[in-house]
């Protein structure tokens, strides 16, 4: 863990649920792909953050997102789902609500999921030229909801 990383948790335990804190520790953990200790963090820092607020769409979101990463299928699915219903407008947060429902074998809530994300963000990185090999397979999420449209 870097040196950096440890202040901003200490941080955190000394001012739960300060947003700087919490949008400087999840970029930087979620950059590195720490998802261990996003996963930690961030669901303590829940019971911190101001009830039904975009603070807590934003940790719910990134505690979904290490759940996820981790396979925690069921925790994720629920944290994502609480992060949409939260910010409806976070296109982010429905762009991993379906991967999550689909992962749960939800296929047509998952591709509405993945609807909403389109029309908030038209130009979600998935339609990129960098995203092109994932989207040949026909198996892969998003290439079925461009499929059908």
């Amino acid at each position: 863990m870097q040196p950096q990383t440890e202040t901003l948790i200490q941080g955190l335990v000394a001012v739960p649920g300060d947003p700087g804190l919490l949008q400087l520790l999840g970029n930087q953990l979620e950059a590195s792909g720490d998802w261990p200790t996003l996963r930690r963090v961030f669901l303590q820092q829940l019971a911190h953050v101001p009830k039904g607020s975009d603070l807590e769409a934003y940790v719910a979101y990134l505690s979904a997102k290490a759940c996820h990463e981790l396979g925690e299928s069921r925790e994720a699915l629920s944290l994502a789902g609480r992060a949409v219903q939260l910010n409806a407008g976070f296109a982010y947060g429905h762009h991993l609500h379906g991967h999550c429902l689909a992962r749960a074998g939800r296929r047509s809530e998952a591709i509405a999921a993945q609807h909403r994300c389109a029309e908030l963000a038209p130009a979600f990185p998935w339609r990129s030229e960098e995203h092109t090999s994932e989207l040949q397979s026909p198996d892969h999420l998003v290439c079925r909801l461009l499929l059908e449209k």
